[in-house]
């Protein structure tokens, strides 16, 4: 890739490279880290395809390098520094989970419940996905989010500033431990914690056990240690009949639901994905604290 070439042959030499990294959709990726590094669109790219590009032109230099990063297997979206998410573009840093389309089912579910006014909490919020895009789907929700990495935190500030919603409010600290005693009641709670039994992270596909941060994926022994505290304590900061919904691994819901249901959870019920796997708890308050 050091000689002059055309846009396409730029991108298909990147291709070549990441299919012989193993990477899982070569053409895909190689397409999308030459947009970003020559800061073009698809309609752009295809207007230049057969432009010549000097060796030492800075662009092409950049997606050199960004294509060698991905052939270590380092995550697409870490490299741009963005990702999509419910139909809008997130901020993304290696001190955040790269938000899934699976989360989507969340967002939606609770966005058949939440009406303007509301305020909502999002426990272990990382880049802010869940908390922002609900905010955006329903106007006139107030937020509050919190997250034990102040990293993370500052990225979703950013993504806040960037998708121009408030107001929300940010606190760095251990679940509820993060909050001042009048941030609550809360009328409804999501949350996207880590579910990922200990033993299990080293199994992981290599860009996410080598890449993603291990605080947002480690869920205990078993997975259930932060449904099991966030459980402990939702029931006083929740208002009566308040929902609360819970992203899970699909194995785990019914394991879940049983926590909500115990904590004095009713209505309890499982949402499924788009690929029909269990993702989500929802349960109301019942609790009288």
């Amino acid at each position: 890739m050091n000689s002059d070439k055309t846009l396409f042959e730029i991108r298909k030499k990147g291709e070549e490279i990441l299919e012989k990294a193993n990477i899982s959709d070569p053409s895909f990726d190689a397409t999308a880290l030459l947009l970003h590094c020559f800061r073009i669109d698809r309609t752009e790219y295809a207007r230049r395809l057969r432009q010549s590009v000097p060796g030492k032109d800075p662009s092409y230099q950049e997606y050199r390098n960004a294509v060698a990063r991905r052939a270590e297997h380092v995550p697409l979206q870490y490299i741009t520094g963005c990702a999509d998410f419910m139909g809008h573009t997130f901020i993304v840093t290696p001190d955040v989970l790269i938000p899934r389309f699976d989360s989507e089912t969340l967002v939606a579910a609770a966005a058949k419940e939440a009406k303007s006014g509301m305020r909502v909490l999002d426990l272990c919020t990382g880049s802010g996905c869940l908390l922002l895009s609900l905010m955006k789907e329903v106007p006139g929700l107030s937020g509050t989010g919190c997250d034990l990495s102040a990293l993370a935190l500052r990225t979703a500030e950013k993504n806040a500033e960037q998708l121009h919603v408030s107001p929300v409010d940010w606190y760095c600290g251990d679940l509820f431990r993060a909050l001042p005693e009048n941030a609550g009641p809360f009328d409804m709670i999501i949350t996207n914690p880590p579910y990922i039994e200990t033993e299990v992270i080293g199994t992981l596909d290599e860009e996410v056990r080598s890449h993603e941060p291990l605080m947002a994926l480690d869920g205990g022994t078993d997975g259930l240690a932060f449904y099991r505290r966030i459980l402990e304590d939702a029931g006083r900061w929740l208002v009566r009949g308040g929902s609360l919904f819970a992203e899970t691994g699909f194995e785990q819901t019914e394991k879940v639901k049983e926590l909500f249901e115990r904590a004095g959870f009713t209505e309890t019920t499982v949402l499924f994905d788009l690929g029909g796997n269990a993702r989500v708890v929802r349960g109301k308050n019942g609790n009288t604290q």
